[in-house]
């Protein structure tokens, strides 16, 4: 294991970040931009360590009713196809739902 992969974590500039991690189906919809990107840090330096998005914040949580919870991110705008630098891999919402969620 890597020194950075235990190191403590925080995901930064993306709005309504409680309602993405712990809201409801009904508070997803609350949601006005679901492409926008923000970045994970190092809590320690503040050093970025990967961009994200609320996307895929839904699919690592790997809840039962993440595909309904995207489906609400795609109705208000989100775009499954939008390429991120995901911890210096360019992919995609949906690559990684495929690839780790059975999507």
């Amino acid at each position: 294991m890597n020194d950075d992969d235990i190191r403590e974590t925080n995901i930064i500039n993306i709005d309504n970040l409680n309602i993405i991690t712990n809201g409801s189906l009904q508070d997803l919809n609350k949601i006005s931009n679901p492409n926008q990107v923000g970045q994970v840090i190092y809590k320690d330096n503040s050093e970025v360590k990967s961009d994200i998005n609320p996307m895929i914040m839904i699919i690592n949580q790997g809840l039962e009713d993440y595909k309904e919870r995207l489906k609400i991110l795609v109705k208000n705008g989100g775009d499954l196809d939008m390429k991120i630098n995901y911890y210096n891999i360019e992919t995609t919402p949906r690559i990684l739902a495929k690839e780790y969620r059975n999507y």
